[in-house]
C-alpha cells in the first residue's frame, strides 16, 4: 500500500513585509505519521509545500506516478483553501483513492471537509494510533465505526465516533521520519535559529494551562511526557544521521518539571551530546530557577522563549495567563546572567485592551530586556476559547481561513478578537512597538557583536520591514 502525506502551504503573501524572514519549520506531526505507516509496511512519499517550491502541477505528477492509496494532508486554518483545493484535484485524477485529513483545522470542521466530498476520513487529535486502525479499516479487516477518534461519511450521514484516548506511551513512537523530508531546508523564524542543520523535537504533549487564546485548549488538555533517555536516545540519533547541530523542542512548555529537566540535562551532559547539539524550547518563566538554568546551559540549552503576551497584569488575568510580571522579569535577569537569551512574544489586540495597556506591553519588552521580541496582532484561532466566546457572540460569522494569522497586512481582511481598536491602529501599533524595541543603538550592537545569530542580510532586511 502507498501513502503520500502533504504539508501544504501558508501563503507567504499574507505576512507581508515580514514574508522574506519566513523560513520553512519541520513539520513534526506529518514526520510521526510518516514513521508508523513505515512501520506498518506503507511505501511512503512527503510532498511539503512549505519547505519546497511545489505548486498544484507537480501534485498532479505525483498522483499519476505514485499512485498513492491513501493521502494524509495535515490541515490548519490559514491553509484550509489550499487543502480543499488539493482534495478536489486528487477526487478528479486518482478517484479511488482514500483522502484523510488530520490537524486541528480538520477536526473542528470534519462536517464540511466530509459533507462536500472532500474527505474520507477526519483523525481527531493525535493520529499516530488511529492511522495504524483506520490503514487496517481500508483493508477490509476492521469496521471505521470501531475507530475512536475519527469521523467519516456513510451513505449520506456524517459519523463522528467520539473522543480518543490520547497516546500515553510517547516513548513508543519510532523517531519522526525527516529523510522523506527536506529537513536541510528547515530553519526556526529568525529569533530561533542558532545553527544548523535544525530540527524539532517532542519531549511532551499537552499543555494544563487554559489560556482563553490557544486552541490547545480543544487538542492536548492531557500532559505527557517522554522519558529522559528516550529524548537522549533522540538528540544523539539526529546528530547522527542528520548531522544536526541545533534542536527546537515543540513542546507548548519545556521544562515543564524540574526533575524530569534536571534528568534529560544530565543525560545529555554524561553522553557529551551538549558538545554536538545546541536547542532551545518554550516555557514559562514561573517553571524556571536559577539552578535549572545553570545545568541547563551546560547541557546545550541557549535559547529559551517565553510567551508572556502582554505587559499588563490586569490583562493577562483577563485571559487567564497565570504570569506573574515581576518574577517574569527576575527570571528574565537571571537566565542572562547563565548566558542564555530570552524571546518575549507578545499580542496585542486582545479583548477589552487599551492602548494604554499595549503601550505597557512595549514598554514591558523593552524595560525586561528579553534579547528578542515578537509582537502579534491578536487573532481568534478556531479551538481556542477566545474563538468560541466570538462565535457565539456573532462577532466571528466568517470563513476566509486564509486571513486567520498573526501576520496580515490587509486591515480589511484581518480577523481580531477586539472591537476596541480599528485594525489600521493595531497594525500601526504593531509596526511601532517592533520599531521601538530592534531600532535601539544597544540592540543594534547586541545582535551584531554579541548575540550574532541573526545575519547582517537579515538584520539590515528587518531594519527595512520595519522603516518601510
Amino acid at each position: 500500500m502507498r501513502a503520500l502525506l502533504i504539508n501544504p502551504p501558508i501563503v507567504k503573501d499574507r505576512f507581508g513585509r515580514f514574508s522574506k524572514l519566513l523560513q520553512a519549520m519541520p513539520c513534526i506531526g506529518l514526520a510521526y505519521i510518516a514513521s508508523i505507516l513505515k512501520r506498518e509496511g506503507l511505501e511512503v512519499e512527503v510532498m511539503d509545500y512549505f519547505g519546497q517550491e511545489l505548486s498544484y502541477d507537480d501534485l498532479k505528477k505525483r498522483l499519476l506516478l505514485f499512485q498513492p492509496d491513501i493521502v494524509g494532508i495535515t490541515t490548519l486554518t490559514p491553509s484550509a483553501p489550499v487543502v480543499e483545493n488539493m482534495c478536489k484535484i486528487i477526487r478528479e485524477q486518482n478517484k479511488d483513492t482514500k483522502i484523510i485529513l488530520g490537524g486541528i483545522h480538520a477536526s473542528l470542521f470534519y462536517e464540511d471537509f466530509l459533507g462536500s466530498g472532500l474527505a474520507d476520513i477526519i483523525a481527531h487529535g493525535e493520529a499516530e494510533e488511529s492511522i495504524v486502525e483506520i490503514i487496517s479499516a481500508i483493508t477490509g479487516k476492521k469496521p471505521l465505526r470501531e475507530i475512536k477518534g475519527i469521523a467519516f461519511r456513510e451513505g449520506s450521514t456524517t459519523v463522528n465516533t467520539g473522543d480518543r484516548e490520547p497516546p500515553r506511551n510517547l516513548d513508543s513512537f519510532p523517531f519522526p521520519s525527516w529523510e522523506l523530508f527536506p529537513y536541510k531546508s528547515y530553519g526556526m523564524l529568525p529569533f530561533a535559529d542558532i545553527a544548523k542543520p535544525t530540527l524539532s523535537v517532542s519531549g511532551s504533549r499537552g499543555c494544563p494551562y487554559r489560556c482563553t487564546y490557544c486552541s490547545l485548549d480543544y487538542m492536548g488538555k492531557i500532559y505527557r511526557k517522554r522519558s529522559p533517555e528516550s529524548i537522549a536516545d533522540e538528540f544523539e540519533y539526529l546528530h547522527k544521521r542528520f548531522n544536526v547541530r541545533q534542536v527546537g523542542f515543540i513542546d507548548p512548555i519545556f521544562p515543564f518539571e524540574e526533575e524530569h529537566t534536571t534528568l534529560f540535562c544530565e543525560e545529555l551532559i554524561r553522553r557529551g551530546i551538549n558538545k554536538k547539539v545546541v536547542w532551545i524550547s518554550e516555557t514559562r518563566p514561573d517553571r524556571l530557577n536559577k539552578k535549572l538554568l545553570n545545568l541547563m546551559y551546560r547541557a546545550g540549552a541557549r535559547r529559551l522563549l517565553f510567551g508572556i503576551e502582554s505587559g499588563s497584569q490586569r490583562v493577562l488575568n483577563s485571559i487567564n495567563k497565570r504570569l506573574d510580571l515581576q518574577l517574569t522579569r527576575e527570571i528574565i535577569r537571571t537566565a542572562h546572567e547563565e548566558k542564555i537569551h530570552i524571546v518575549g512574544l507578545f499580542m496585542i489586540g486582545l479583548p477589552d485592551e487599551s492602548e494604554e495597556e499595549i503601550e505597557e506591553t512595549i514598554r514591558f519588552a523593552i524595560d525586561s530586556d528579553v534579547d528578542f521580541a515578537k509582537f502579534a496582532v491578536t487573532v481568534p484561532f478556531p479551538g481556542s476559547q477566545l474563538y468560541d466566546m466570538l462565535s457565539s457572540g456573532g462577532k466571528l460569522n466568517r470563513k476566509d481561513w486564509e486571513n486567520f494569522t498573526t501576520f496580515n497586512p490587509d486591515p480589511s481582511k484581518m480577523a481580531l478578537a477586539t472591537d476596541r481598536i480599528s485594525a489600521e491602529r493595531l497594525l500601526y501599533l504593531q509596526k511601532i512597538a517592533t520599531r521601538r524595541f530592534y531600532l535601539r543603538l544597544k540592540m543594534v550592537f547586541r545582535h551584531l557583536f554579541v548575540i550574532r545569530t541573526i545575519t547582517p542580510k537579515n538584520l539590515l532586511y528587518g531594519i527595512y520591514a520595519m522603516l518601510k
